[in-house]
């Protein structure tokens, strides 16, 4: 997970991202429409913290996996 802050106390996140690190058994191709769709509506439609703080604080999700070869 990672933001941006403002400069001007208390600092107050303007932007946060954050990166969910997925994995699954071997053999098994997941797929991405799927993941994706998953991760959109656990973070932005079933997350109460997500409703809470989105008031005017963008928060964008990715993720990655073992298979994709996307780790940070």
């Amino acid at each position: 997970m990672e933001g941006d802050q403002e400069a001007d106390w208390p600092r107050a996140f303007s932007s946060i991202r954050i990166n969910f690190q997925i994995g699954w058994e071997d053999g098994f191709t997941p797929d991405e429409t799927k993941v994706e769709k998953a991760l959109d509506m656990a973070c932005n439609r079933y997350c109460p913290v997500d409703a809470t703080l989105t008031n005017g604080t963008r928060i964008r999700h990715s993720h990655s996996s073992p298979a994709s070869g996307e780790y940070p």
